[in-house]
């Protein structure tokens, strides 16, 4: 579901490489830093992200966010692990963003039309939830 995050999770906080300036993750817009998650992370708000989560993103992405799902070696590039601490340096906006428009150039498609707008943000608190138990 979130093959960009690949690039948000292996390429580390620093400088980007001239290879992660055409990322997508590295030129998302400012209005996808900008976003504030207004769903808490209930545990209402995490179940129905892991239902959602289940649904479109664990055969890329893995049951436990490892990057392990079954079509992980289909995607271009590889599908991501999306538990990571590396993660939580980035912010819910971008996140959702990723999942809401996809990443161009990489096998993320987009949900926007698939998934309702606050169903999204549930999806970002249940990946949030990954990382921390990790």
């Amino acid at each position: 579901m979130i093959i960009a995050l690949a690039a948000i999770i292996a390429s580390g906080c620093s400088e980007p490489s001239e290879h992660d300036k055409n990322n997508p993750v590295h030129s998302l817009p400012e209005e996808a830093k900008g976003l504030d998650n207004p769903a808490d992370a209930s545990d209402e708000s995490i179940s129905d992200g892991a239902k959602l989560y289940k649904d479109y993103c664990l055969k890329c992405h893995g049951e436990a966010g490892n990057g392990l799902g079954p079509w992980a070696d289909t995607t271009d590039p590889r599908a991501p692990a999306l538990a990571s601490d590396h993660l939580l340096g980035h912010g819910d906006g971008e996140i959702w963003w990723i999942i809401a428009k996809g990443s161009p150039g990489t096998s993320m498609p987009r949900y926007d039309s698939l998934i309702d707008e606050h169903r999204m943000w549930n999806i970002v608190n249940y990946i949030r939830s990954l990382a921390n138990r990790n």
